[in-house]
């Protein structure tokens, strides 16, 4: 059986996974791959979720691999976080010259989830809502009842 998906049908074609706030950072990460090689990487962005990164190498999509990641503390000092991940995208970019790879946290202990909530709890109070990096938001008229784009 064949199916077909109208350009009429605005639903998105995959499931949007984001479900955390997430706020740019840029620092080095050492990920621990399944075959005990360091690689080294440079974060984008993070939340309480997960992160998004550039390596060098491409990833497979699944791979499970350990982090360690030093996340700033506002207003000083710093935290050292280690976490289990999961690749969950990834795609080359040219103008990041690299893969830009989003991770998803599997396991992050309790002292890690403080350091990102307060991390990006504290750079949140000095950015307005437009610096953020939010959650997508639900797509207007996917509903059924004819919203409009700006329209709850």
């Amino acid at each position: 059986m064949c199916a077909f998906r109208s350009f009429a049908d605005n639903t998105p074609s995959h499931p949007e996974f984001r479900r955390h706030e997430r706020g740019r950072l840029a620092c080095t990460v050492h990920l621990l791959l399944p075959d005990r090689r360091i690689l080294e990487a440079r974060t984008m962005d993070i939340s309480v979720g997960g992160l998004r990164l550039v390596t060098p190498v491409n990833l497979p999509l699944q791979t499970m691999c350990g982090v360690k990641l030093v996340i700033p503390g506002i207003p000083s000092g710093t935290h050292t976080v280690m976490a289990q991940a999961q690749v969950t995208n990834i795609v080359f970019s040219g103008r990041e010259n690299g893969f830009l790879v989003g991770l998803r946290f599997t396991s992050l202990p309790a002292g890690g989830l403080q350091a990102v909530s307060d991390y990006l709890n504290e750079k949140f109070k000095h950015t307005t809502h437009r610096g953020r990096m939010a959650r997508p938001q639900h797509i207007p008229g996917n509903d059924g009842q004819g919203s409009k784009p700006g329209k709850a």
